[in-house]
């Protein structure tokens, strides 16, 4: 948001910096997520996650002298430590859940993961959009904010019930390097088990694209205003919690892996509505919260994010869930650490693709489009060789 309506930032610059620090908060995963699944597989889960989330008070701490310096390098620090954080909570977040709930429970369970994931988001983005340009007091107001929501955070995991260990003689394997690749090569050994990984990172890889695109096609394609560009991230967030909610519903303690061709192929279609937008004439008046609705593109545009949104989770949700039943409850966190690591690639990748993209002059829509045309390639793939996938399947119960 900082980089994107910055005014004191180019456009072009402001394309570049977004998918930077995108970057940089992914960078960590792909260092650090193969020792962050040995200490989640050899340690209590639930301890950890107390441990974790202490350290994100004080990582906070240091975002807000970076906020209140307006020191942008200790603010890229910062979210560097906070990725790094994040590296070590993932694996816990989602091995712990075969530990808590019935097998026929995972859909339900990763609908509501997702759900209160993104309503988080939700609540972020309205609160950075709210805080942006509050004038002396924006620095401290976002310190503040940010600082009770850690604290809250650390509160809440107290009430975490005990998860054992998955591996309590595990011996370390230090070098990260090996590490990884021990990682990676465990996941290719099972067939399906690659499958899924793969799909779970296309996701977050056109996810980033998507989003890192979103405040820059507001502001220099739309005339938008920081307010409407905070509309624009809250109806895709809202867009995934009701999808969250749908899966919920449908599945019916069941995991529906056909609801992943249905959330697929809506995901396309919505992506590829936003290339077909392309360009619009530059609006004489600065898109506003007030005066969208007599912008046929700002609404076509909201519509197709809210799609996004809606489809994406239908997609994602029965993955994880499918990942999550067939775990080896010895090394889920290690499994779960190898995700991460695909999706750091996918995700930086991303980022990397977005630079190029814009290097030759292309925009927003367009890279949708091309990002829509390559998802649709990849889910024709997938659906051509795990039957699971068409839509007459049962599920898996």
């Amino acid at each position: 948001m900082l980089f994107a309506t910055g005014g004191t930032i180019d456009d072009s610059a402001s394309r570049s910096l977004i998918a930077l620090t995108g970057a940089i908060f992914i960078a960590p995963f792909l260092l650090f997520s193969a020792i962050a699944g040995q200490i989640a597989d050899k340690f209590e889960k639930a301890r950890l996650i107390r441990q974790i989330k202490s350290t994100e008070i004080g990582i906070v701490v240091l975002s807000g002298y970076g906020f209140i310096a307006s020191n942008y390098y200790l603010l890229l620090l910062a979210l560097f430590l906070m990725g790094t954080q994040s590296t070590f909570f993932g694996p816990l977040k989602y091995a712990i859940l075969p530990q808590h709930v019935k097998k026929e429970e995972l859909t339900s369970a990763n609908a509501a993961l997702q759900a209160t994931t993104y309503m988080a988001i939700l609540l972020g983005t309205i609160s950075g959009g709210l805080l942006v340009g509050q004038g002396e007091t924006e620095a401290l107001l976002i310190v503040a904010v940010c600082a009770s929501i850690a604290v809250l955070g650390r509160l809440t995991a107290q009430f975490i019930p005990d998860a054992s260990a998955s591996e309590p003689t595990l011996q370390f394997e230090m070098n990260a390097m090996r590490a990884t690749t021990t990682t990676i090569r465990e996941i290719t050994y099972d067939n399906q088990l690659l499958l899924v990984t793969i799909m779970i990172s296309a996701f977050w890889f056109c996810g980033s694209s998507y989003l890192a695109a979103l405040p820059t096609y507001a502001k220099t394609l739309l005339n938008s205003d920081n307010q409407f560009i905070t509309l624009v991230n809250v109806i895709f967030t809202i867009g995934i919690g009701i999808g969250a909610f749908t899966c919920a519903v449908i599945s019916k303690n069941k995991i529906k892996l056909s609801l992943v061709t249905i959330g697929g192929g809506g995901v396309i279609l919505a992506a590829f509505d936003v290339f077909l937008i392309g360009t619009p004439v530059s609006a004489l008046n600065t898109t506003t919260v007030a005066n969208f609705v007599h912008s046929t593109v700002a609404n076509r545009l909201l519509f197709d994010l809210f799609a996004i949104g809606f489809f994406g989770a239908l997609y994602i949700i029965p993955l994880y869930a499918c990942l999550q039943r067939d775990l080896n409850p010895l090394r889920s966190a290690r499994t779960l650490a190898g995700l991460n690591i695909l999706n750091a690639v996918s995700m930086v990748l991303s980022a990397l693709v977005a630079i190029v993209i814009y290097s030759f002059g292309f925009n927003e829509p367009q890279l949708f489009g091309v990002v829509s045309f390559a998802s649709l390639i990849g889910l024709g793939w997938a659906w051509k060789i795990w039957p699971d996938l068409h839509l007459n399947s049962k599920g898996l119960s």
